[in-house]
């Protein structure tokens, strides 16, 4: 396991409803939902007629167990206390496998302890209503369970972005599980010992008026039955776990302990930002863009985040893909280019970005090249990673589709936005431009058609021509400005045979030139960075270039006086968090995996 202050431990990390985390340096302060929500999680233990807390906020009266340290992995938060003869360790561990798809975004998590203690003692762990927005929930426990849920429920009753769920069923499985004064809890007086908690959303998603189900119901009958069987499995899920973590330690160390801290962050924390669904057996992996504008299945937050998934589960990255292509196909999509998303979570009924209050789509607030860009892209290199074409040939008239908008419109963008939205339109924006020539350099590749190969050759050489602004790229085709090309990336990855060593090298040794205490600006406007896009600049240097980039990160995780869970954006400068958080996009880190 890995030692670093961060802003935010993870804890609870399933899906973007049930997620806990300690938002502080110590444990014994409030839990909390990434949205910065009180959490309801509590942790005590009883000895002597004392209540000592190690979880949650410390009522007077009581006393704080005394951290000692705390540890984390891609599965795992641990935490050591001791103090007036108790030493105590206590681990969260989330559960996801990618190689068994129906544990992904499961919601289970456990909670694990190891006990010492002079005299006898009493550990207890406890939840509220807060997780589910139940001011006056009901709660009641039966033979080893106990369940807490709102007093009415309404399944799927409503969306948002800074917002929990407001329905559904909290669970707690243990021995000596209790309900107690509108919490539920269990306690032990063992050595060693685990809690099984779960939240049963009853229904996963709503897509286009259809209620869907999370995708461990492809494997179990009920909610009931997996939770009950993860209970009893424990200990096999925590030896898998623990192997995968080292195996994965092992790998991020050698680029040093900066970028092992990052991408063991960024695992956990994008996985947990989606939701698994099923339609019709076939995974619809759904991001939500949290603390951006709740949008759901946001295709310019796919784009980023699939890295961690090429890696380890390209057919999570169709997952992704499937509803925002479904969604392209059905009569509600007349543009020509591919859409931004599919809803606001967890209702996925249309694309609401740039939704004019008349019910239609202002075309000013689209992303046409960006969007086209992205489903290409993303298809193409999950075939690319796993050989499998079926999703490619499934879609392949949208991708047709896209690609002769990229040729006529792509090159030389008009003045529109890119997934970096919140710096505004952009004209003849060169990034974007890349992008553009990488996905159809990728359509050229996935099908073997040469028109695309050649065409992509023909804007490479274009490209480098009339982007030439001194020794590096400029911002826009009229020569203005500098900006991060991590579009480029694919090139590289995926061996396209668009760009020569040469402008890798001047690129990166402008971002080395221009980079602050917590890395490089985004682009020459303003002080601030994209984490992903920053990341992504790493792969096109040498071994050096790319710790430089991952010590800048790091320090930023270390430094950041914003206590949230890993930001996407933030100021160089400062390393204060500029909006985002708890994104499916840090996923994006994993680019380093992605070099063969």
């Amino acid at each position: 396991m890995l030692r670093s202050r961060t802003a935010a431990y993870p804890l609870i990390t399933c899906d973007p409803f049930f997620s806990v985390w300690s938002m502080a340096d110590e444990l014994t302060t409030p839990t909390r939902h990434w949205t910065g929500r009180r959490a309801g999680l509590y942790g005590y233990i009883l000895k002597g007629g004392k209540k000592y807390v190690f979880m949650g906020e410390c009522p007077e009266g009581c006393e704080r167990l005394a951290q000692k340290s705390v540890e984390f992995s891609a599965h795992f938060t641990e935490y050591s206390f001791a103090g007036d003869g108790l030493e105590l360790k206590a681990g969260f561990f989330t559960p996801y496998f990618f190689d068994d798809l129906a544990s992904v975004t499961v919601p289970v998590s456990y909670i694990y302890t190891s006990i010492k203690s002079d005299a006898p003692a009493e550990l207890h762990i406890e939840l509220d209503g807060a997780l589910i927005g139940a001011e006056d929930p009901a709660a009641a426990s039966c033979s080893g369970e106990a369940v807490l849920s709102p007093q009415t429920q309404k399944i799927l009753c409503e969306s948002g972005d800074d917002c929990t769920a407001k329905w559904g069923y909290l669970h707690i499985l243990h021995k000596n599980a209790y309900a107690a004064g509108g919490r539920i809890g269990a306690f032990t007086g063992g050595e060693n010992d685990h809690f099984t908690l779960g939240y049963d959303s009853v229904k996963a998603i709503s897509f286009m008026g259809e209620k869907l189900d999370g995708y461990y119901k492809i494997k179990y009958a009920d909610f009931n039955d997996m939770i009950s069987a993860y209970d009893k499995e424990f200990c096999q899920n925590f030896k898998k776990a623990e192997a995968f973590d080292k195996e994965l330690e092992t790998a991020l160390l050698a680029h040093g302990e900066d970028h092992a801290v990052a991408l063991t962050l960024a695992c956990r924390q994008s996985v947990g930002a989606h939701k698994l669904a099923h339609k019709d057996g076939k995974p619809f992996f759904i991001s939500k863009e949290c603390f951006s504008n709740g949008c759901a299945a946001t295709l310019d937050v796919t784009y980023p985040s699939i890295p961690l998934y090429l890696r380890y589960a390209p057919e999570l990255v169709r997952g992704m893909l499937r509803p925002l292509f479904e969604f392209a196909k059905s009569d509600i999509w007349t543009f020509d280019f591919a859409p931004h998303d599919c809803g606001q979570f967890p209702l996925l009924e249309k694309q609401v970005y740039g939704l004019g209050k008349d019910g239609k789509y202002i075309f000013d607030l689209q992303m046409p090249v960006e969007e086209c860009g992205n489903a290409i892209i993303c298809a193409a290199a999950a075939a690319f990673e796993d050989g499998d074409m079926s999703f490619a040939n499934e879609y392949r008239g949208l991708f047709e589709k896209w690609a002769r908008f990229l040729t006529e419109f792509g090159y030389c963008p008009a003045n529109q936005l890119c997934t970096d939205d919140f710096a505004g339109h952009l004209d003849k924006n060169c990034n974007l431009s890349l992008k553009a020539i990488v996905a159809l350099a990728c359509l050229g590749k996935l099908f073997g058609v040469e028109e695309y190969s050649a065409k992509a050759r023909e804007f490479a050489a274009n490209w480098v021509r009339d982007t030439k602004n001194g020794a590096a790229s400029a911002l826009t085709f009229d020569r203005d400005g500098w900006s991060l090309k991590y579009n480029i990336v694919w090139d590289k990855i995926y061996s396209l045979g668009l760009f020569g060593k040469e402008l890798y090298g001047s690129e990166t040794a402008l971002y080395t030139e221009r980079s602050n205490a917590y890395g490089t600006p985004l682009d020459c406007r303003a002080a601030y960075t994209k984490l992903d896009w920053l990341a992504w600049t790493s792969v096109m240097g040498d071994e050096a270039y790319l710790r430089s980039v991952f010590a800048h990160i790091a320090r930023m995780i270390r430094e950041t006086p914003d206590r949230v869970p890993l930001t996407d954006w933030y100021d160089t400068e400062t390393g204060k968090c500029v909006g985002f958080r708890n994104r499916t996009v840090v996923g994006g880190l994993f680019i380093t995996q992605l070099i063969k």
